[in-house]
């Protein structure tokens, strides 16, 4: 595949990722579905949000996710800027979040989504874990 087609195909799955971001966002159930995934996955992950302000943290996941998307695959510019900051604060000098639990996070995500977005088809987890995947492994690298 050619440079200018792989580009294009990533354009188009951030689209259809952040359309379906903003379709999930829209049902107020979303994000709570899927802290209640995440949280229940396993201890490690609920001890990491013991002392936790959920109403900022939920404000928090959506910015976050719209500014993976924005970031995909770029490596600078304002959206990367925040990733950066993101992955820093992610890393085990800060929060000490493990490479291993950003996989758990993107299963309880799309499980999260394809209970949430009315018009999810296998195109649209596609286009979500495309669209994360740079983003996800700019954070683990960041651990």
């Amino acid at each position: 595949m050619k440079i200018a087609e792989a580009r294009d195909e990533m354009v188009d799955h951030v689209e259809q990722a952040r359309n379906s971001l903003s379709r999930c966002i829209n049902n107020p159930a979303f994000v709570d579905r899927f802290y209640d995934l995440f949280m229940t996955s396993s201890e490690e992950i609920r001890k990491k949000f013991a002392d936790t302000d959920f109403d900022r943290q939920k404000r928090m996941l959506q910015d976050s996710l719209f500014v993976m998307m924005a970031s995909a695959g770029a490596t600078s510019g304002a959206a990367y800027k925040e990733l950066s900051k993101l992955g820093e604060r992610h890393s085990r000098n800060q929060r000490d979040i493990k490479p291993e639990l950003y996989d758990v996070w993107l299963e309880c995500l799309m499980k999260a989504v394809a209970e949430n977005d009315p018009e999810f088809v296998p195109g649209v987890e596609t286009a979500w874990r495309e669209s994360l995947k740079a983003g996800i492994d700019f954070l683990k690298s960041k651990y």
